[in-house]
């Protein structure tokens, strides 16, 4: 007997994994333009020796676990409940360190900059930050969308 690959599933974990990505893209940036000289540097998730504290190590298991779960029930007919709020949760786990780490890094990157110099420079939450919500808010409502039904197939239970 064959058995049918989720197509859901597969969905649920490519998403997971570009959100476990954004773990390494930067978190926190800072650039500044003086006399025609420019400089920036930026912060990934995973730095340890940052203002960051290394979060980005803790949403990359976060979308791991979201990665195994989808991967549990690869083969399945249906998703379990309990699995599909263990997604859900885990994917708001990711958000909610996301959210937090906007605001601490706008905060203290522009209470860093002092006021003679903030014409010339900014500061402010990276791009990874933003990207790995939108990733963890699509993982965590995945679960839940009728998938199967919405490509011309229907959803088995």
């Amino acid at each position: 007997m064959k058995k049918s690959i989720s197509l859901k599933n597969i969905v649920i974990a490519a998403v997971a994994l570009i959100g476990g990505i954004c773990s390494f893209l930067p978190w926190a940036s800072i650039s500044a333009s003086v006399s025609g000289i420019s400089f920036g540097d930026s912060v990934n998730g995973i730095n340890t020796e940052s203002p960051i504290n290394g979060l980005g190590w803790l949403t990359l298991v976060v979308f791991l676990a979201i990665i195994g779960i989808a991967a549990c029930f690869l083969t399945k007919k249906a998703m379990p409940m309990a699995a599909k709020a263990g997604i859900s949760g885990a994917g708001l786990v990711a958000v909610i360190v996301a959210i937090v780490e906007i605001i601490r890094v706008n905060s203290s990157l522009g209470d860093s900059i002092p006021a003679y110099l903030a014409k010339y420079a900014s500061a402010g939450a990276g791009v990874g930050l933003f990207l790995m919500i939108a990733f963890a808010v699509i993982a965590a409502i995945l679960p839940w969308v009728p998938f199967d039904k919405m490509i011309g197939g229907s959803e088995k239970k």
